[in-house]
């Protein structure tokens, strides 16, 4: 096995290809959550340069230039957002872990950007999660689906209920754009360090609170279980 020196050439070439696969992955999931309401919001607007002008200043992107330039150019539309996701998905690799969770934790900020939660992104946000077993593995993910499969009963968002979820959301991926301003592609969340491995280990000492609504069992038999840890 190679050693490389720290902060030698090879090693930085190293961390800088997978910071540019984890951006990749993040801003290609931020532009399907700027699209997963069908159409582009006028709250979304901002966000989008915000984040297109960040990622061309740290990473060189073409498609967050053409966005830049159509918006520009009063061109800017739903197509304009959907179509660049979908012809980046093409160079993510489906069966990574890593990336699938970059590319998450960039569509959940691409949905909460405008601090507004929409019945159609509510349903997306469930489908990604139950269509990912991993990702249900990290911290605070549960409560977001949680708060989507209670939100979605009715087939209403509520005001309130946005708001719960946009909470949710933001316990794993930060404030959103609406609340600070700034472009967050690149505050993006290491998963690893909240995502619990060992359950008598990583809980030990800990006090367990059981809060909300629970679709998977009676809050009872939950407190039983972990009762018996």
């Amino acid at each position: 096995m190679s050693k490389f020196e720290h902060d030698g050439i090879e090693l930085g070439q190293i961390h800088k290809k997978n910071n540019d696969k984890k951006f990749y992955c993040h801003f290609t999931g931020f532009l399907e959550g700027i699209a997963a309401s069908g159409y582009l919001e006028a709250g979304e607007e901002n966000p989008l340069l915000a984040e297109c002008k960040e990622f061309v200043r740290r990473v060189s992107d073409n498609d967050a230039e053409d966005i830049i330039q159509d918006f520009d150019a009063d061109l800017l539309d739903h197509s304009v957002i959907s179509d660049a996701a979908d012809f980046r998905l093409k160079e993510i690799d489906s069966n990574c872990v890593n990336s699938a969770t970059n590319r998450f934790l960039g569509f959940c900020r691409g949905v909460v950007c405008d601090g507004v939660i929409t019945l159609a992104e509510a349903e997306l946000i469930k489908a990604r999660i139950e269509n990912d077993p991993n990702l249900e593995t990290l911290v605070g993910v549960r409560q977001i689906l949680v708060t989507c499969l209670d939100a979605l009963e009715d087939g209403i968002i509520s005001d309130a209920e946005s708001l719960e979820i946009c909470n949710a959301i933001g316990e794993i991926v930060g404030d959103n754009y609406g609340d600070t301003g700034l472009a967050q592609t690149f505050g993006t969340v290491n998963y690893q360090e909240t995502q619990i491995g060992d359950i008598l280990t990583d809980l030990q000492g800990k006090t367990i609170v059981l809060t909300g609504s629970f679709h998977t069992k009676p809050r009872s038999k939950l407190e039983q279980e972990l009762a018996g840890f």
